[in-house]
């Protein structure tokens, strides 16, 4: 077939009917078509686009692609259901939920819900921190920090500058403990020292006692009275009341019993006349006493069964007037089983 160069009335130039074969056809200077194909410079335009599209390039949207070679988006990627990385990672509205490892250079923003398991490396900085979480850690360095409750220790705690420490065991101070104000004692406990109290001021750990000028002892915490003190108090503050001298007592007897205060003096003197009988009341145990008997005119004295003599029997003083005869004698025994005085005679001293 000839080149036709004007396509007016090409329609009646040949039969609709028939095939039209063409080695090569141009559509102005954009599109060719031959036997390689169709070859368009500028822009094809269709409703649809049918066959395998593989080889095209620039294609930004298709509903399913699969490639072998990396792909690459020049702008932000937007999913609207879920994408599924492999077996182990989605990614969806909800956030990245990963079943394995999450490797990143850098973690940022903030931390919510538990974390588990191990965390390694270097915490540059770990501010904004909420939430009451459990922490366990190895080891803890820090500038400052406030707690507003309690903190129990385990093992031993090294600390310098503390202003309030409450312990329920033994606090050691390996460097001395130095308190410049006052130590007291919670209600209902004690405070006790031990240990060297040499250094301290203003303790009193004991007296010294001497006896005319003497020394009979340093340091002396405890006094045992055998007689001759009256203790009004106990402890803190007590009032020791010593006599001046042995107590004596005057009595008169005339024919009658004479009764020996033995709690109220250790001397006793009687004068007596006619027939008189000595005996006593009170006294304690290992107490000494001595009577001195006066005989103002004829007088003969006797003694209770209290008092014991030598001989077994009460020596005979003797009866005349201006005589002067001594009895002394120390307190055997007091008390329901009865009195015993053991006594002794010295007589007529006129």
């Amino acid at each position: 077939m000839s080149r036709i160069s004007n396509l007016a009335g090409f329609t009646t130039a040949i039969s609709t009917t028939e095939d039209l074969t063409l080695a090569s056809i141009s559509v102005g200077s954009a599109v060719t078509a031959n036997s390689h194909g169709l070859n368009a410079t500028g822009v094809i335009t269709a409703t649809t686009f049918s066959g395998d599209g593989g080889g095209l390039t620039g294609v930004a949207s298709t509903d399913l692609i699969t490639t072998s070679t990396r792909v690459r988006f020049l702008d932000n990627l937007s999913v609207s259901g879920v994408s599924t990385l492999g077996t182990a990672v989605t990614v969806g509205q909800s956030g990245i939920n990963a079943t394995g490892v999450i490797t990143a250079t850098t973690f940022k923003g903030a931390v919510e819900g538990n974390v588990t398991g191990n965390v390694t490396g270097t915490a540059d900085l770990a501010s904004g921190l909420t939430g009451t979480p459990n922490v366990a850690i190895s080891n803890l360095t820090g500038v400052a920090a406030t707690f507003t409750g309690n903190v129990t220790i385990g093992g031993t705690i090294s600390y310098e500058d503390v202003t309030n420490v409450d312990s329920l065991g033994i606090i050691t101070a390996r460097s001395g403990i130095e308190v410049s104000g006052i130590v007291t004692a919670r209600t209902g406990f004690a405070v006790t020292y031990y240990g060297d109290g040499s250094n301290l001021t203003g303790v009193v750990s004991g007296i010294g006692l001497s006896q005319a000028g003497a020394a009979r002892g340093t340091e002396i915490t405890s006094i045992n009275f055998a007689s001759g003190a009256t203790v009004t108090n106990t402890g803190a503050g007590a009032t020791i009341t010593i006599a001046a001298g042995i107590s004596t007592n005057a009595q008169t007897g005339s024919t009658q019993t004479v009764t020996l205060d033995l709690s109220s003096a250790e001397d006793h003197k009687v004068t007596i006349t006619g027939i008189t009988t000595i005996d006593c009341a009170g006294g304690t145990e290992g107490d000494s006493h001595l009577v001195r008997i006066v005989n103002s005119g004829i007088a003969t004295v006797g003694f209770s069964t209290y008092f014991l003599f030598p001989s077994g029997s009460p020596p005979s003083l003797p009866t005349a007037a201006g005589s002067i005869s001594v009895i002394s004698f120390s307190v055997h025994r007091v008390g329901a089983a009865g009195t015993q005085l053991l006594a002794t005679s010295a007589q007529n001293f006129s």
